[in-house]
């Protein structure tokens, strides 16, 4: 029997042997039922072109290049008509998904005419054999090119690498009834026509084994069983965060027990006992699967955030250093944006720069923003840190600023009191020597609950030392000088009770030497000097009477300075030079900025104002498109010019109603540039008289961390307990982790159904 890789044009006559017959009457069945499968949508019938004068034959060629003109415009209008044999070649079948081999056989195989004829002589005449299109009747596996008008087969030419049926294409009209028959036997062929039958049904074996079935629904049950331990096991995680319970194994020298999860679930539900013990899919590490499901759940999460920012017009990014107990200082991304008239604020992850030098974190905070914004450079238009690596900053924001240039450096405002004196305290050694001892003092209560305990003996817990605000550098201050006669007595008692371990009276002995330190209560009487001034304007100024309070500031810190210029002690020196940073760091963080002009721009009495006297605010608008290019000038003031006029609108309570009243009205399709320029402002965290603007993730991120225990998976700890609200928010949650977990290899049979 002749292989079909053979060309028959260069070989002789054969007959076909009975094995040949036998394997082509075996195949018929098959073959009927593949035919089925194989009809094409459309059929074009073109007349058959036999002999006859040129004028007829040149009448008919015409007519067939016009029905594959017809032919083709009605492939470009409908996909359902088969695929081309060109377009078939094209796409190299083998490496297409099985959805779209699907529906390239549902199309059908490419049945056109094709301008295929041949010479031949006979009884000394000579005439021209054509192609007849029910060659394509007769052979249901065949189909025709009219590019290269060539015949070929459907079923090898999607899974053969037969020379002639599948690459190069039949055109000998001589010897087509006897090829055609030789290419039916061949094994190839065979081969080709079964995978094409079978290529819509997922397995084989669901035809032929029942028991195959019935193993396919016990795996599924079991691995649905699974899925559901699984998925109570993340609902405990998420139950365990949000409580800050710790989800780390007993150690011997640790002073606590922490189970794992798995005994507490055990614990907990007995019917969950036999499941978690007995079942291999949970076996081996524990730890493995929790840490693993923390990563999927952080990844969820992210995923969430980044298709929301995806939808988003504007992002402001937010970084901040913060340290958990055991003191290792980390970046905190923080994001902020404004979707349908809501403003997020989203925590993004922890990250540890490789070194404290600018260049490292920089690198850092780019490519996170790379991983959110795709290089969506327009889309950045804010950044603040002003609580991370103070005195390199500057080189921090020029990076950003020199690849997304919209990002605007400006001052937070959401721990600005610290932030302060956290800046001031910079700028002198002794200072930060300070600060740092009070740190020490405020994490000297956090670690421990006896520590806590025997305090609570000699103050009340109003007064005592809390590290999980964001002010505690100026609370921590002035709760130790007011009390710091009972600190001393304290830590002696502290030093002198038994039961007090090794390390605890070696912190207690160092923190009583500290405050009895000259150089200490130096700066502890400075510094409680300088907090009243700062709370008052923190506290009490408003945008209405800004300037008269920052002149009230400035008076106070000047009488301060006075009474530290008696000496020129290195002490006295530096205590003034912290007065005058204060000074001009408070008058720079309020000055009239830019933001802030755009913010009053949308204000109401500003708006009556303008409204009242017919002005518009020019000088304004131009000051807030050099810094927001995105807004157009022209276009803005005639918008603010019809919107001081509309009276109706001027009711509305804060700039998300405005947003709203404007989204309910359809507004925004016209008065586009106010809302973008309403969207620029909520989105960018600074200063307005709005409360609900001013970042709050910060505060729960500070308060989480200064509590939690361990240092894996901090981010996604955090994350959990953080977005609790977003979780519960975020559609089949447990679901999606689920499948993430499932992903790895060794997961698979576990928790993936079939």
């Amino acid at each position: 029997m002749l292989d079909d890789g053979d060309y028959f044009d260069d070989n002789p006559s054969l007959p076909l042997n009975s094995d040949c017959v036998d394997m082509k009457s075996e195949l018929l069945t098959t073959e009927s039922t593949c035919v089925n499968n194989l009809k094409p949508i459309i059929e074009i019938k073109v007349p058959a072109i036999g002999g006859g004068n040129e004028e007829n034959n040149s009448s008919r060629i015409l007519e067939i290049e016009e029905s594959i003109k017809n032919n083709n415009k009605k492939q470009k209008k409908n996909p359902s008509i088969p695929a081309t044999v060109t377009e078939i070649k094209s796409v190299k079948f083998s490496r297409l998904s099985h959805a779209e081999k699907i529906k390239i056989k549902q199309r059908g195989r490419p049945t056109p005419p094709i301008l295929l004829s041949q010479a031949g002589v006979s009884k000394n005449k000579t005439y021209n054999r054509n192609f007849n299109t029910e060659w394509y009747e007769k052979k249901k596996w065949l189909c025709g090119c009219e590019v290269t008008n060539t015949l070929f087969c459907f079923p090898c030419l999607l899974f053969s690498s037969n020379q002639v049926w599948a690459k190069s294409g039949y055109s000998s009209l001589s010897r087509i009834k006897i090829n055609t028959e030789e290419h039916e036997c061949s094994r190839k062929h065979i081969d080709s026509v079964i995978r094409l039958q079978l290529l819509d049904n997922i397995n084989i074996k669901n035809t032929f084994s029942k028991a195959y079935k019935l193993s396919i629904v016990k795996y599924n049950e079991r691995v649905e069983k699974n899925r559901q331990i699984l998925s109570k096991v993340i609902d405990f995680i998420k139950f365990c965060s949000n409580f800050k319970m710790s989800l780390h194994a007993h150690r011997s020298n640790e002073e606590y027990e922490n189970p794992f999860i798995f005994d507490v679930m055990a614990i907990l539900n007995s019917d969950l006992k036999d499941l978690l013990t007995n079942n291999p899919a949970f076996e081996g590490s524990t730890t493995n699967i929790q840490n693993e499901l923390l990563d999927c759940m952080l990844q969820v999460c992210q995923d969430y955030i980044a298709s929301q920012v995806n939808e988003t017009s504007y992002v402001a990014v937010m970084l901040d250093d913060t340290a958990d107990v055991l003191e290792p200082t980390q970046a905190v991304i923080v994001l902020r944006y404004e979707l349908n008239s809501e403003v997020h604020e989203r925590f993004w992850g922890l990250f540890a720069p490789e070194n404290q030098k600018p260049d490292s974190l920089s690198d850092c905070i780019l490519d996170q923003l790379d991983i959110l914004l795709k290089n969506d450079e327009s889309k950045l238009i804010a950044q603040t840190f002003d609580g991370i690596m103070n005195g390199k900053k500057d080189y921090v924001q020029s990076m950003i600023k020199e690849k997304y240039q919209n990002a605007n450096f400006i001052h937070c405002y959401t721990n600005k009191l610290d932030l302060m004196m956290k800046n001031a305290a910079s700028s002198s050694v002794n200072s930060r020597i300070f600060f740092a001892n009070i740190s020490e003092m405020s994490a000297f209560f956090t670690k421990s609950p006896l520590r806590l305990s025997v305090l609570n003996k000699y103050m009340n817990y109003c007064e005592q030392i809390a590290s999980t605000k964001m002010n505690f550098h100026m609370q921590t201050v002035n709760s130790v000088h007011v009390n710091r006669v009972k600190l001393i007595q304290y830590f002696e008692e502290l030093i002198s009770t038994s039961y007090t371990t090794d390390k605890t009276i070696r912190d207690s002995s160092l923190l009583l030497k500290t405050l009895n330190d000259e150089n200490f209560l130096f700066w502890l009487e400075f510094y409680h000097k300088i907090i009243p001034c700062l709370t008052i304007v923190h506290n009490e100024m408003t945008p209405s009477d800004k300037i008269k309070y920052l002149e009230m500031f400035d008076s106070a810190i000047i009488q301060i300075r006075k009474l530290y210029c008696v000496s020129s002690s290195p002490e006295m020196i530096e205590a003034r030079e912290i007065c005058d940073y204060i000074s001009k760091d408070i008058k720079q963080r309020y000055s009239r900025s830019r933001l802030l002009i755009a913010s009053q721009l949308l204000e109401k009495n500003i708006m009556a104002q303008h409204q009242y006297h017919k002005t518009i605010p020019a000088e304004e608008v131009i000051l807030v498109t050099e810094s927001y290019p995105m807004l157009d000038n022209k276009r803005l003031l005639m918008e603010l010019e019809v919107l001081y006029k509309r009276k109706e609108i001027h009711t509305y309570d804060g700039l998300h109603h405005l947003l709203s009243i404007m989204t309910e009205h359809n507004l925004t399709n016209v008065l586009y540039e106010i809302t973008k320029l309403i969207k620029i402002i909520i989105t960018v965290p600074t200063m307005i008289t709005e409360p609900d603007l001013c970042f709050t993730s910060l505060r729960r991120i500070k308060k989480f961390l200064s509590t939690v225990n361990g240092r894996d998976r901090l981010s996604a700890l955090t994350m959990i307990s953080v977005e609790k609200n977003m979780i519960d928010r975020i559609p089949y949650f447990n679901e999606k982790v689920i499948n993430l977990f499932s992903q790895n290899q060794h997961r698979k049979q576990d928790f993936v159904l079939k």
